[in-house]
C-alpha cells in the first residue's frame, strides 16, 4: 500500500482494517456461517483445538441443523464467555431461549450497537410482558429501532405503537400503528386488535 510504503501507517490503518475485514467475510469459516444462517447446508469447516467464539457459534449453527439444540446452547454460551460482546451469539441465545427474561438479557445485549431485529425484539419484550413490561426502556430501544430505518419499517412501528402504550401514550400508540399499517398492509389484522386495546387505554399483552 502507498502510504504505508510511504511510512504513513496511521493513514494507512483504516484501508488494512478494511482489506481485513473484507478478506475475513471470504474466509470458509465466515463462509459456512453465512450459509448456516440463512438455512443453506455448508461444507465443513475445521475448527482449532482451542475454538475461537466464532468457531464455537459455527458449531453451535451446525448442533442446529442436526437439530441438537441442547449442545447447539453449550457452544453459544462458550463463545459468549469467550467474547462477551460478541451479538451474533447473543441474538442465538435470544432466538434460542425458553424464558422472556433470558431472551430479553441477550436481545439487549445483541442490540449494541444498531441491531434493528435485536432492538425490536427487546422492545417488544419490555412493552407487552406482563412481568417485564417498561415503557420508558421500551421507548428507548423502539425509537432507537425506528430511527435506524427511516420510520419505514412496519414492525419497527408496531413495537413503537407498544411501548407508547406502555408508557401511558396512548393517542402516539394509536397513531404509530396507523402508520405501521401504512408502511406494512399485511400486519393490518394484529395492529388492529392492538389499536383496540390502545383505545381503550390499555397496553398491548403477550
Amino acid at each position: 500500500m502507498t502510504l504505508l510504503l510511504a511510512g504513513r501507517k496511521d493513514a494507512a490503518l483504516p484501508f488494512l482494517e478494511k482489506a481485513d475485514q473484507e478478506n475475513a467475510a471470504k474466509s470458509p469459516l465466515a463462509t459456512a456461517i453465512r450459509k448456516l444462517e440463512s438455512g443453506q447446508d455448508a461444507e465443513p469447516v475445521a475448527v482449532s483445538m482451542r475454538p475461537s467464539a466464532e468457531e464455537l457459534y459455527y458449531l453451535a449453527l451446525v448442533d442446529l441443523k442436526r437439530g441438537d439444540k441442547r449442545s447447539a446452547i453449550g457452544n453459544l454460551r462458550q463463545a459468549i464467555v469467550l467474547q462477551p460482546d460478541y451479538a451474533r451469539a447473543h441474538q442465538k441465545m435470544a432466538e434460542l431461549a425458553d424464558r422472556p427474561a433470558e431472551a430479553l438479557e441477550h436481545w439487549r445485549a445483541a442490540a449494541l450497537p444498531n441491531n434493528v431485529t435485536a432492538l425490536r425484539a427487546a422492545a417488544w419484550i419490555l412493552a407487552t410482558n406482563g412481568e417485564l413490561h417498561n415503557g420508558v426502556a421500551a421507548l428507548e430501544l423502539a425509537k432507537r429501532a425506528a430511527m435506524l430505518t427511516q420510520g419505514r419499517d412496519g414492525a419497527a412501528l408496531d413495537v413503537l405503537a407498544a411501548a407508547y402504550a406502555e408508557a401511558g401514550q396512548f393517542e402516539d400508540a394509536i397513531a404509530t400503528a396507523r402508520r405501521a399499517v401504512a408502511e406494512d398492509p399485511s400486519r393490518a389484522k394484529a395492529i388492529e386488535r392492538r389499536i383496540d386495546q390502545y383505545r381503550a387505554g390499555k397496553p398491548w399483552r403477550e
